[in-house]
C-alpha cells in the first residue's frame, strides 16, 4: 500500500484532479489551466523526470538535449556543455540506438531540463 507519492505528483502535474482543495503553483490553480498554460507552467516551474522517460530516437543526442531548450525559448548554444557535463561530449552526433547499455540516454535531457529552468 502506497502513501500517495504518485498521486501527489499527478496532482501537481495536473494529470489528476483533486477531490477537494486546490493545487496552486506560483499563484496558478493547476486545475484551471488550459493546455497551453499548463505546458508553459510545466516548462518553467516544476521539473518532472518520469521513470519511463524516452528520448526521441530519430534525433541525435545533441538534438534531444537542444529540444527542451528551444521549446523554452532558450538558446541551444549550451547543448555541448550539457553533453559534456553528462560525459557525452563526444557523442552529440550519435543516435540513442548507438549508445551502449551502460550509457544512459536519459542524462542529457535531464541535464537540459534542469539547466533550462535554472537559466530563467
Amino acid at each position: 500500500m502506497g502513501v500517495g507519492k504518485s498521486t501527489l505528483l499527478n496532482l501537481i502535474a495536473g494529470f489528476d484532479s483533486a477531490d477537494s482543495g486546490n493545487v496552486i503553483i506560483d499563484g496558478h490553480r493547476v486545475a484551471h489551466l488550459d493546455d497551453n498554460a499548463a505546458t508553459r507552467l510545466h516548462r518553467e516551474k516544476p521539473g518532472f523526470m518520469f521513470q519511463a522517460f524516452h528520448v526521441l530516437p530519430h534525433l541525435t543526442l545533441a538534438q534531444n538535449v537542444a529540444l527542451p531548450l528551444l521549446l523554452s525559448e532558450l538558446p541551444a548554444s549550451s547543448t555541448p556543455g550539457m553533453l559534456a557535463a553528462a560525459g557525452l561530449d563526444k557523442r552529440g552526433d550519435d543516435f540513442t540506438r548507438q549508445l551502449s547499455g551502460g550509457v544512459s540516454p536519459t542524462n542529457p535531457p535531464a541535464t537540459s531540463a534542469s539547466s533550462a529552468r535554472k537559466a530563467r
